[in-house]
């Protein structure tokens, strides 16, 4: 099966989607910042940084829902028995699974909610899902190039 490239999406679309990474990108890097022990002589940077990374890990949430919603479980149907294949569907779910992981992992470092145990095994979960979502991409990439020939 050939990968429909999300090149062919409407500008719109293309534009949501990249715009919410870049825009998570941002909120992390200075969240990280904000964890420089400089910083929390001046003020209460662990409260802003726990909110840049919550709002950061929502932006890629939404850009990964967006990819998820993108590609649909396909139908093969051989004879009169059809199956269906989630393989692109299951695989980006992944990767969305991961994101809200992290959204959840991130707001329980929020000093309020006061929970930083779990958002860190949160973190550990939804690195594990998005190693193997993305190791998953690569090897499905790979094939692609062989059946296609690039490779």
């Amino acid at each position: 099966m050939q990968l429909e490239s999300t090149d062919r999406q409407p500008l719109k679309w293309r534009v949501w989607h990249s715009a919410n990474y870049c825009i998570g990108a941002v909120f992390f890097f200075f969240g990280s910042m904000l964890l420089y022990p400089y910083f929390a002589t001046i003020f209460e940077s662990g409260f802003y940084s726990a909110w840049l990374y919550t709002i950061g890990s929502l932006t890629f949430s939404f850009a990964d829902a967006t990819e998820w919603s993108y590609y649909e479980p396909i139908v093969v149907c051989k004879s009169r028995s059809c199956c269906l294949i989630p393989n692109l569907s299951l695989n980006f779910f992944m990767s969305m699974t991961g994101s809200i992981l992290y959204l959840i992992g991130s707001a329980m470092f929020i000093p309020s909610i006061n929970k930083a145990e779990t958002g860190l095994l949160l973190f550990i979960i939804a690195s594990i899902i998005i190693m193997i979502s993305q190791a998953w991409k690569v090897g499905r990439v790979i094939a692609e190039g062989k059946e296609n020939g690039d490779i």
